[in-house]
């Protein structure tokens, strides 16, 4: 059942809920993208949220929050059967097979922001990667929360930067959304 919310969180899905599978993926229409689906496909029960995940969906859900991914994910590695979960929760999901878009293409955040139907100062991007998830985000105008859960993946060390906080766990996600989206 689709929410009818002003206020929209977008997740990457890699990083942010599960683990972060973009070193081992090749383009999606070569053989070895359709082997590792299938490889994904056959890890269904190995594959779990990253610790946290699952509270922090539950608990902006619970303050009013509407929840969307936006993800680069293959049409084979559907992540919504693989973790129903989390998938539960999310009341939007725009893959960029279905949309025509890759992160960060900045169609790709507009289209988001078109089918969500609220301006860009209601929606706030939560992503592990500075270049990929929270520029493009900032571009369109919304918010961001990078969060670095100690990788290399979310960039060097970035100065303040008007509407996006940064965050090392998913309590520290849940209080930046919380500041960034007040009213």
């Amino acid at each position: 059942m689709l929410r009818i919310a002003s206020r929209w969180v977008v997740l990457d899905v890699g990083g942010v809920l599960l683990p972060d599978q973009s070193e081992r993926t090749t383009p999606l229409d070569s053989a070895p993208s359709l082997a590792l689906a299938a490889d994904s496909v056959a890890r269904r029960d190995r594959l779990a949220a990253l610790d946290g995940a699952e509270d922090l969906l539950i608990a902006l859900r619970r303050v009013g929050f509407s929840l969307a991914v936006l993800s680069n994910v293959a049409r084979e590695c559907d992540q919504a059967h693989l973790v129903p979960q989390i998938f539960r929760r999310i009341d939007r999901c725009f893959q960029s097979y279905a949309i025509g878009w890759k992160k960060p293409a900045l169609q790709a955040f507009h289209l988001v922001q078109r089918a969500l139907g609220v301006p860009p100062r209601n929606i706030c991007m939560v992503g592990d990667r500075f270049a990929a998830d929270i520029q493009p985000a900032l571009q369109s105008g919304w918010s961001a929360v990078l969060l670095d859960r100690g990788s290399d993946s979310a960039g060097s060390a970035k100065p303040e930067i008007p509407r996006m906080r940064r965050a090392s766990s998913p309590v520290e996600v849940f209080t930046a959304i919380r500041v960034l989206l007040s009213d």
